[in-house]
């Protein structure tokens, strides 16, 4: 982990550089441009988010009292982590709650509010207007505790998707661990897959099933409950209003055909962890999350058998043409080469406002990376929410200082950044407007007030 001491002196110049060139080509402070943080506001918590619970909860959250706001009297950083569903809930995002809980003064999600859902939060919010901040990247792992002598390494896509749809039952039955077509696969893989999912809703599951969806377009048979049910994998993305919850899957139950086991868990370190505790299972979560629960037990043997799986990143390839990457590079996640588009109204322009900006379709997962560097095809952004005018909903002035230190001048800082640069996080991508994730974050930082 990098730490802050030392570098404020360096901070402040670098940042009033930063200033000076931002107002000069825009007229106003963009981002981590402002001299230095206040330290004078409120203890502030956030909510949501669990892949966000390593990155705000070891790493933001101490350093910035510690490093960043560190004579002792200065404000705290709490975070819960609960799920980007269940964190967007306390701002109304499904229109349920009726009104902004400002006892959370952010909210953690890597399933950005779409439109409906910005609406929802804004019509609770006095007129305040909604910003969607990116904060940082990772990569979502696909964690495997195959039978003892059972081996598995990498996954093609094509297997991918058909274990998650429950239509391969076996470990035996993936492509991957036959020798030759019409081979014999090693007898020690001939037991049950379980698949491992979460129990709430989650902007992980979301992202999941958006590569999932981008594998097969088709209607899935027996989603949760229906004999006949044919959603799609976008169909199941949705969280929480109409059509199917993002926590359905397909299911054996009522089904015609088998499928294969479904195991719930809440939060991400949790879906790790029972996959780690159930022989024969199989999961996603986090990177963060995954190398958390791993290394919580890798002086024991509880983990022995379990396995980070590297993952297709040429499409659907045939087997003997796949290609694989694995979710890491060092203590980082790989996702140096992952590509966004950020919304244009999020872009560095003095005709945008970044405000109430709908980032719920800009993902990073792509099934094919292998004409764009060949990184790991399953990566993500995940994102803080706040306000531009937090008068409005009821937040008080001493809140949004802390949220604007926090977001402005230290997490979408360099120092944010580099912080985050190992936990097997990314810091957020740069380049040109329309792929500069971390321009668009420090702009849309730029505007939280009060």
């Amino acid at each position: 982990m990098f730490s802050l001491k030392g570098r404020k002196t360096a901070r402040v110049a670098r940042t009033a550089l930063v200033a000076g060139a931002a107002v000069a080509a825009f007229g106003f402070n963009a981002g981590s441009a402002a001299a230095a943080p206040s330290c004078t506001g409120a203890n502030i918590t956030g909510r949501g988010s669990s892949l966000q619970k390593i990155a705000q909860q070891n790493v933001w959250a101490p350093n910035f009292h510690t490093n960043v706001c560190s004579s002792g009297t200065e404000p705290t950083v709490t975070y819960e982590s609960t799920g980007s569903g269940a964190g967007m809930e306390k701002w109304n995002h499904n229109g349920v709650e009726g009104k902004i809980n400002t006892a959370f003064s952010f909210i953690g999600t890597d399933d950005a509010p779409n439109a409906t859902q910005i609406a929802n939060i804004t019509s609770v919010s006095g007129g305040a207007g909604l910003l969607t901040v990116p904060v940082a990247q990772t990569s979502i792992g696909v964690i495997a505790n195959p039978p003892a002598g059972c081996k598995i390494g990498a996954m093609t896509n094509k297997d991918l998707q058909n274990v998650f749809n429950g239509s391969i039952l076996k470990w035996s039955q993936l492509e991957s661990l036959l020798t030759a077509k019409g081979g014999t696969p090693n007898p020690a893989c001939n037991y049950a897959i379980k698949r491992v999912v979460r129990t709430e809703g989650s902007g992980t599951t979301y992202q999941f099933k958006n590569y999932l969806f981008q594998l097969n377009k088709k209607g899935l048979p027996c989603t949760t409950g229906e004999t006949l049910g044919l959603a799609t994998w976008q169909e199941l993305e949705a969280n929480g209003s109409g059509g199917h919850p993002n926590i359905d899957w397909p299911e054996d139950e009522g089904c015609a055909v088998p499928r294969s086991a479904v195991l719930r868990a809440a939060g991400g370190g949790a879906v790790a962890e029972k996959v780690i505790a159930e022989s024969g299972s199989i999961g996603y979560a986090s990177l963060p999350d995954i190398k958390s629960k791993l290394k919580a037990c890798e002086l024991t043997e509880t983990c022995k058998n379990t396995e980070v799986l590297s993952m297709q990143n040429n499409g659907l390839k045939k087997l003997t043409e796949a290609t694989y990457a694995s979710p890491q590079t060092g203590s980082q996640a790989n996702c140096a080469t992952a590509l966004y588009t950020v919304p244009v109204n999020a872009r560095l322009a003095n005709t945008h406002t970044a405000l109430n900006v709908d980032w719920s379709l800009v993902f990073g997962a792509k099934t094919d990376t292998s004409k764009t560097g060949g990184g790991y095809p399953l990566c993500t952004l995940t994102f803080a929410l706040a306000f531009n005018e937090y008068s409005k909903p009821g937040f008080t002035e001493g809140q949004e200082t802390t949220v604007k230190d926090y977001l402005t001048e230290y997490i979408t800082a360099t120092e944010g950044q580099e912080d985050i640069a190992s936990n097997f996080y990314a810091p957020l991508p740069t380049g040109i407007a329309s792929h500069n994730v971390l321009q668009a974050a420090q702009f849309t930082a730029s505007k939280i007030g009060f």
